[in-house]
């Protein structure tokens, strides 16, 4: 029962850490850029990522060893995968309304 409780507790608390990171593709097409973020931030592993604008100078290229985001928000724009691994661990909250994702 104390595993549960305490698995439950540790889903919670991941939720509240949640943050939203949008793409601004300021300086490049540098994922690990945090320039190209707003806010200034390279979304981590318990990030929402935010792709929304179809009319930026850059957008995202998936960096060697892959990433791992907890959602994807997505109606315009492109997310370049150059043939590494784009994980979205919260993949049943994430919205991919438009926008394209390539493989490289």
């Amino acid at each position: 029962m104390r595993n549960i409780l305490f698995l439950m507790l540790l889903g919670y608390c991941s939720f509240i850490y949640a943050q939203t990171r949008t793409w601004n593709g300021l300086v490049s097409n540098d994922w690990n850029d945090n320039l190209n973020w707003t806010p200034a931030v390279v979304p981590g592993a318990m990030d929402n990522v935010v792709i929304n604008n179809g009319s930026l100078p850059n957008y995202p290229v998936i960096p060697t060893g892959g990433v791992t985001i907890l959602s994807l928000t997505m109606s315009a724009g492109s997310i370049n995968l150059n043939g590494e691994t784009l994980t979205i661990s919260g993949a049943k909250n994430s919205v991919l309304s438009g926008g394209t994702i390539s493989s490289g």
